[in-house]
C-alpha cells in the first residue's frame, strides 16, 4: 500500500541549486511537473480543495512516497494519523534549523497522508508560524548548500534532545470535545524529562513562533537562564556576566554583550510585571533593533553548544556551574 506525504511550505524559497535536495525521506522542490504527476489527481484535489492545492502550487513542497510497511517500521506506528504526526514534526524541526543559517520566517505548513489504496488524504495542519526576529513574515531564499548545513544542524540537534525526534513516546491526537482543535503527542511529554539543550530548543521554538516583540524577547532570556544557570540567586547578573566570557574574548565584545543582555533583561521584567517598557523603548524600531541582535546573540551562542561544547551543558547541575565559574575566574 503505498503513501505519499506532501507538505506545503510559507515564506520559504530555493535557488535552483537546490531543487531535489533531501530532508530524510523527502525532496525539496519547485518541480510543479512533478508534483502533478504525483499528487495532483482529482481524487486529491477533491480531499484537499483548490485552496490548498494552490499554496502547493505556489511555493516550494517537500515530497515523501514509500510501501506503507516502510514508514511504519521506521518509525514504529501502525496508522497513517501517527505517521503524518510524526513527519509533520520532524519537517517542522528541519525548517526551526533554518534559523540556525539566517534569520528568517520560512514554515512548512500543512503535511497531506495521501493513501493511494484509500484514496484519502489527511491533512495534518500547522497553526502557528515563526516570525523573523522583526516579528515578521517575509519570504527567504536558500541555496543548497545553505540547507546542507540547516541539516546538518538538525541531525545534531536532535542527538542532543534527552528522547531525540524518533525516540520521543508517541500518544495520538484526540479530538477536544468533538472539535476539530486536537491535544498533539508534545502535549503529554512531561517538561522534566527535558535535558538543558533541550529545553532551550523548546524557548527557540516559543521565541520564534510569537511575533509580538516583548514576549519574543522574553523567551530569548529564557534560553540564556535556561543554559547559563543552576540556582535562582543574582540571575540576571550571572547570566549576563557567564554569556558574555563564554562567547567572547576582546573585552569591549565582552562589555557590549553584557549590555546587550541587561537590556534584554529589562524589557522582559517590565513586559511580565505589566508594566511600562519606558520611553527607552518606546517605539517598535527600537524594540526591533534589540530583537535583531538578540537573535544574533541567540544564534551565535546555540550553534557553539550544539557544535562545541554540548557536553558540558549536558553535565549535572553542580559540575555546569562549577564549569561556568571558571569561565569567569579563568
Amino acid at each position: 500500500m503505498e503513501i505519499k506525504l506532501v507538505c506545503s511550505t510559507v515564506f520559504f524559497e530555493i535557488e535552483k541549486s537546490a531543487n531535489g535536495f533531501k530532508v530524510e525521506d523527502f525532496i525539496i522542490s519547485n518541480d510543479k511537473t512533478l508534483l502533478r504527476k504525483e499528487i495532483q489527481n482529482k481524487t486529491f484535489v477533491t480531499n484537499i480543495g483548490l485552496k490548498s492545492c494552490y499554496s502547493l502550487d505556489n511555493n516550494p513542497f517537500l515530497l515523501s512516497k514509500a510501501d506503507s510497511s516502510y514508514y511504519f517500521k521506521q518509525l514504529k506506528v501502525d496508522s497513517d494519523i501517527k505517521l503524518s504526526e510524526i513527519k509533520h514534526e520532524h519537517v517542522q524541526f528541519f525548517f526551526m534549523c533554518l534559523w540556525f543559517i539566517k534569520d528568517c520566517s520560512s514554515n512548512a505548513d500543512t503535511l497531506y497522508t495521501y493513501n493511494i489504496e484509500e484514496n484519502n488524504a489527511y491533512p495534518r495542519y500547522r497553526n502557528i508560524f515563526n516570525s523573523n526576529a522583526s516579528g515578521e513574515y517575509t519570504n527567504t531564499k536558500f541555496s543548497y548548500e545553505e540547507l546542507a548545513n540547516a541539516y546538518s544542524i538538525f541531525h545534531k540537534a536532535a542527538s542532543l534532545m534527552n528522547k531525540g525526534l524518533d525516540a520521543k513516546k508517541f500518544i495520538e491526537s484526540k479530538p477536544v470535545n468533538n472539535a476539530q482543535t486536537t491535544l498533539g503527542s508534545m502535549h503529554y511529554i512531561p517538561y522534566n524529562d527535558r535535558n538543558r539543550i533541550d529545553r532551550a530548543l523548546m524557548f527557540l521554538s516559543l521565541a520564534r513562533s510569537n511575533s509580538f516583540l516583548p514576549l519574543k524577547i522574553s523567551f530569548y532570556v529564557a534560553i540564556f537562564e535556561t543554559l547559563f544557570t543552576t540556582d535562582n540567586s543574582e540571575v540576571t547578573h550571572k547570566v549576563s556576566e557567564r554569556i558574555s566570557y563564554y562567547l567572547a574574548s576582546e573585552f569591549e565584545t565582552k562589555i557590549d554583550t553584557f549590555k546587550l543582555i541587561k537590556t534584554a533583561y529589562t524589557i522582559r521584567s517590565k513586559f511580565v510585571h505589566g508594566q511600562h517598557l519606558g520611553s527607552k523603548f518606546k517605539s517598535r524600531e527600537k524594540l526591533i533593533n534589540i530583537s535583531k541582535e538578540i537573535d544574533q546573540l541567540t544564534r551565535i551562542l546555540l550553534l557553539k553548544i550544539i557544535n562545541t561544547d554540548s557536553e558540558y551543558f549536558l553535565q549535572d547541575n553542580n559540575m555546569l556551574d562549577e564549569w561556568l565559574t571558571s569561565l569567569v575566574f579563568s
